[in-house]
């Protein structure tokens, strides 16, 4: 059970990183790089999941298993600023990332853990 619930876990992170990585249809930003060299950037427009800008924060996103004995559950942790743009704030209109992915990914959740308990109760009936 726990190993699904993990797996899960993985699949929505995935999803989540997928959707920082589309095209967004925010303002485009210029900026000096420390070389000299111009770079753009495109920010996410309201409503659009938060953009990519170098990948850092992104690749800090990852999923933990929590260490409890009779509850098996996983978290996708991922840093302050996409908490922040989750909701928006006074001068930020929302950027929502994991609950839209959250929400879309909730049937095929529970369609996985029905699989892994059928499983399950196979295994033990046939003992």
């Amino acid at each position: 059970m726990r190993a699904a619930i993990f797996a899960a876990a993985q699949e929505a992170k995935a999803k989540v990183i997928a959707e920082i990585e589309r095209p967004k249809s925010g303002i485009v930003y210029k900026r000096r790089r420390r070389n000299k060299s111009w770079i753009q950037w495109q920010a996410s427009a309201p409503g659009e999941a938060p953009a990519k800008k170098t990948g850092e924060r992104m690749a800090k996103i990852e999923v933990k298993k929590a260490n409890r004995a009779n509850k098996p559950s996983s978290r996708i942790k991922a840093p302050g600023i996409y908490r922040l743009l989750e909701l928006g704030t006074d001068s930020v209109e929302p950027r929502p990332l994991f609950g839209p992915v959250m929400r879309a990914y909730r049937q095929k959740f529970k369609d996985l853990l029905d699989a892994t308990v059928s499983r399950v109760l196979k295994v033990t009936i046939r003992k």
